[in-house]
């Protein structure tokens, strides 16, 4: 790497730190007024509420570093750009491109680190997360546990529920298995099976299952059924609230999970989008780093600092509308998972691209 080479990435390393903590900052200071309640509603100690916010902190990362990396580009550029640096380059015949180099290859290895954390570091911590604030926080009992792509719920009345698939906004469950036993907990008096559930008017309505019922002198007494109420306490809401989401999974983890919901006969789409969100939304950080110097190279260079923080500013947010309406669309299965996970990027690069080519470098 040249002598301006190293210059140029330093300057962008001390921006993009500057801007990174900064944004963490803002985040922080967001989420812990959000979540004020936590403080004053519940007596639980305090350790356990500081806990809860710093669990979050690999998730704030994996938010703000595209937004950092694409302020730092635009600034370090047009921070040159005042300062005349740019033309001196030129005059010197020197290409732009060789400035460009560090700053593309930085985007790269930041997307890299993004993708690390949020396949080793998010998962654990969201887990965690989710523990400390229902039960050491709200204090309340450990009813929930996700094993072999399950949820397995103890739920009142001595019920047990087993779940494949979850969707608390539709409040529809998919391959239920409920498991009654007798007060001392000792004895399966019943077993129902069905491949789908949806909550109706306060009642459970199964569909296509069977129920197994066992009596005292071991005999087991089977009967189908098409449609069949179960009334239980449980709502939606008790089952969803330790739901397994994609965050808490890696992406082997969910590439299995989508595996076996189709084994299984289950629709996967929305998790098939979230698989492959897993290895398009790291890769923000690099577009980003494309996109932005050719807008810093085309701005004049009176233009500043306060016109690199506005563009970069509508250049995030008209990103961010992009990929939150294409996962939208992927999860409503309005669009493929595969377009609606890697469209926003391959469209922003093909931007850069475009832009790159009729760069006066």
């Amino acid at each position: 790497m040249s002598t301006l080479q190293r210059y140029v990435q330093r300057e962008f390393l001390k921006i993009f730190l500057l801007c990174f903590t900064s944004l963490l900052s803002t985040y922080f200071l967001v989420e812990f007024f959000q979540n004020i309640d936590l403080f004053l509603n519940y007596t639980s100690p305090l350790r356990y509420k500081m806990l809860f916010f710093l669990l979050k902190m690999p998730q704030f990362i994996y938010h703000v570093t595209p937004v950092a990396v694409l302020v730092s580009v635009l600034v370090t550029l047009s921070i040159l750009n005042r300062n005349r640096e740019l033309i001196a380059v030129k005059c010197s015949g020197i290409m732009l491109y060789h400035i460009c180099y560090p700053l593309v290859m930085w985007g790269l290895i930041i997307s890299a680190l993004v993708f690390v954390n949020n396949e080793f570091v998010v998962p654990h911590t969201t887990r965690q997360k989710d523990f400390i604030k229902n039960v050491r926080i709200k204090g309340r009992p450990v009813r929930s546990v996700f094993r072999q792509n399950r949820i397995w719920y103890y739920g009142e009345n001595n019920t047990i529920f087993s779940i494949q698939l979850l969707d608390p906004a539709e409040k529809t469950l998919e391959g239920v298995t409920v498991f009654r036993f007798d007060p001392s907990h000792s004895t399966l008096i019943e077993r129902i099976d069905a491949r789908r559930a949806a909550y109706v008017d306060g009642v459970w309505k199964l569909r296509d299952g069977t129920v197994r019922t066992f009596d005292d002198d071991g005999t087991v007494k089977t009967v189908s059924f098409r449609k069949r109420n179960f009334e239980t306490p449980e709502t939606p809401g008790d089952l969803s609230q330790y739901r397994e989401d994609p965050d808490t999974m890696n992406f082997p983890s969910l590439a299995g999970y989508v595996e076996k919901l189709e084994k299984s006969g289950f629709n996967p789409t929305r998790y098939v989008v979230d698989l492959y969100a897993k290895t398009s939304i790291p890769l923000i950080s690099f577009v980003v780093a494309i996109l932005a110097i050719p807008f810093a190279f085309r701005a004049s260079p009176s233009g500043g600092i306060v016109a690199s923080l506005g563009m970069s500013l509508a250049l995030g947010f008209g990103y961010w509308i992009v990929v939150s309406i294409g996962i939208s669309l992927g999860h409503a299965g309005k669009a493929t998972p595969l377009l609606a996970s890697w469209g926003p990027n391959i469209f922003f690069l093909a931007v850069g691209a475009y832009l790159w080519l009729h760069m006066d470098l």
